[in-house]
């Protein structure tokens, strides 16, 4: 049976691993700013282009610019900010509402380092995302 692939929208990400199969979920994580915008930008048009649902888990709302038109479904921490432990439950919470399927799109990690305040959070953090790119509908 031949399995058809897809295209994450990102040239050289689809070089390295060939394109995606449907099911399998993509992170990832880019250490700056820029780097964030020229990852962003091409993925985002392509999840415009095929239809793809986008979430946006907005630690400082850093990338807001690069999504600007775009039908996002946003999380933002509270103001006044919540506990680190309130806004883990918040975000899973959340995230337990999203398609599979999704583009997830998140801030860079030092944005949540500074709202969950512990390393150990952080990897908290990184495992919600993980069982909700695991998660299927």
């Amino acid at each position: 049976m031949v399995t058809k692939h897809f295209s994450t929208g990102l040239p050289a990400v689809d070089a390295q691993a060939g394109g995606i199969t449907p099911g399998v979920s993509l992170l990832l994580i880019v250490s700056d700013h820029l780097g964030a915008e020229a990852v962003f930008s091409p993925a985002v048009r392509h999840a415009r282009t095929e239809a793809i649902p986008m979430v946006y888990l907005a630690a400082d709302a850093s990338l807001d610019h690069a999504l600007s038109g775009a039908k996002v479904a946003r999380w933002a921490p509270p103001s006044p900010p919540k506990s680190p432990d309130a806004l883990l439950g918040s975000l899973k919470r959340f995230l337990g509402g999203v398609r599979t399927g999704s583009l997830i799109l998140t801030d860079d990690l030092t944005s949540w380092a500074a709202l969950l305040k512990s390393e150990k959070r952080l990897g908290e953090l990184l495992e919600i995302l993980d069982r909700s790119a695991e998660r299927k509908d």
